[in-house]
């Protein structure tokens, strides 16, 4: 069965399997980021959530409901079905998607993140399975996670999608290295790494992550959207690079 992931920016994705719900992860709003210097001056097909911008989706899971970088549901048209995963630890509660559940994971930022980014605050990251393929969502995960922590998401994680922007304000990457040899995913899509118009200074560049996994197979798509499986005769989990689809000038929308 065929799972599509697209890539909107960010740590904002859409998934869906053929013929089912598609899912939005993690979704924002440029326009409210503005206020941080993330996306400076009218530089994003998301500048504003008017019709011709706005995201389709059946269901939206958001890391948690505190940070405007990774919860924005309006993003997304006809007022879709809203799962905070944070929230379902918090209640103890549960949630399902075509069937299979929501797992989620107590996260958290970075604990010594730069004041200028407020606060250190609780979030969460996600697996749901899709099709035949669970897809781990790292939310927006700034500390490290123990072996105890992840065992929920073993044998629940084929494709990761991987926040690589690195400290102060992400996973460290030793930490970061641990829980992909931990989880053992098939194939990794990295996000939340500096890229124009996404010019922040603290976010490394995602070839600060593919210089230290050298030995893995590397898959430049130059598309916004691919589909799952990718066939890999090699042991090593294939990275799949993305290119995000609400980077795009403003213009070139209209």
């Amino acid at each position: 069965m065929t799972v599509n992931i697209e890539w909107v920016g960010l740590a904002c994705f859409r998934v869906w399997r053929d013929g089912g719900p598609v899912i939005v992860m993690d979704p924002f709003n440029p326009a409210e980021l503005m206020e941080f210097g993330l996306f400076p001056g009218e530089t994003s097909t998301l500048e504003q959530p008017d019709e011709k911008r706005l995201l389709d989706g059946n269901t939206v899971i958001v890391s948690s409901m505190t940070d405007i970088a990774h919860s924005c549901p309006k993003l997304v048209r006809d007022n879709p079905r809203v799962i905070n995963a944070l929230g379902l630890i918090e209640q103890n509660t549960t949630a399902e998607i075509d069937g299979s559940p929501v797992i989620p994971i107590l996260g958290g930022e970075a604990p010594d993140r730069p004041e200028e980014f407020g606060e250190s605050k609780p979030n969460a990251v996600y697996s749901v399975k899709v099709g035949d393929l669970w897809v781990t969502h790292l939310g927006d995960l700034g500390r490290a996670l123990s072996a105890e922590e992840l065992e929920p998401f073993v044998n629940h994680c084929d494709v990761l999608l991987a926040l690589v922007s690195g400290p102060p304000l992400s996973i460290p990457f030793d930490n970061l290295d641990f829980l992909i040899d931990y989880l053992k995913p098939k194939w990794i899509v990295p996000m939340h790494y500096r890229l124009p118009p996404l010019d922040v200074t603290v976010f490394a560049p995602l070839s600060v992550f593919l210089d230290r996994h050298r030995d893995k197979p590397l898959l430049y798509t130059q598309s916004s959207t691919v589909r799952f499986p990718i066939e890999t005769n090699l042991a090593q989990p294939m990275i799949v690079s993305l290119k995000p689809s609400s980077y795009e000038p403003l213009e070139a929308a209209n």
